[in-house]
């Protein structure tokens, strides 16, 4: 019998106050295609940087990346850095080339509009991916299973928010 993973989704940190938002790019217009994007930042006091970002782009932390390398050796990563202009203040975040697997279960659960409301994972339609994304109609979901999740929260990386999916 096959040992079913355990998935969870992650999501931008809903409780962090003073989060960056990102105002303009300074590649203009922005390049999905360049290594290296740049993006200004709303000046503020004490701007909070979360180790994932999912709007207006999605981007992971240079500490969150480095986790991932660790079981995604071969994806590929592009730079975000995020500028206060004039605080002199930069962060660098990544864009990641994840798979878009689709591996909803059929006993996943829709709204009339076919956007997702209950997320089952089919884990053998996972490939065995640790970190991947799912897209549905109005949204891009960030999958991660639980090895990969436990790695980067005994690092402290933490500034996110996870739910647990059920799996078979």
């Amino acid at each position: 019998m096959a040992v079913i993973g355990k998935y969870f989704l992650i999501k931008q940190c809903s409780n962090m106050a003073n989060m960056p938002k990102i105002i303009s790019s300074a590649n203009d217009p922005p390049n999905k295609a360049a290594d290296i994007s740049v993006f200004c930042v709303k000046e503020a006091k004490n701007v909070n940087y979360p180790d994932f970002i999912e709007s207006p782009l999605h981007a992971f932390s240079d500490e969150f990346k480095s986790v991932i390398e660790i079981y995604n050796q071969k994806r590929e990563y592009k730079a975000v850095v995020l500028v206060e202009e004039e605080k002199q203040v930069s962060r660098l975040y990544w864009r990641i080339e994840l798979p878009d697997i689709q591996c909803l279960d059929e006993s996943s659960e829709y709204y009339p509009d076919k956007t997702i409301k209950k997320i089952v994972i089919n884990s053998a339609a996972t490939r065995g991916e640790s970190i991947f994304k799912i897209k549905n109609k109005l949204r891009t979901i960030y999958v991660t299973r639980l090895e990969l999740l436990e790695s980067a929260l005994r690092r402290n990386i933490c500034s996110f928010d996870t739910e647990e999916l059920e799996s078979v």
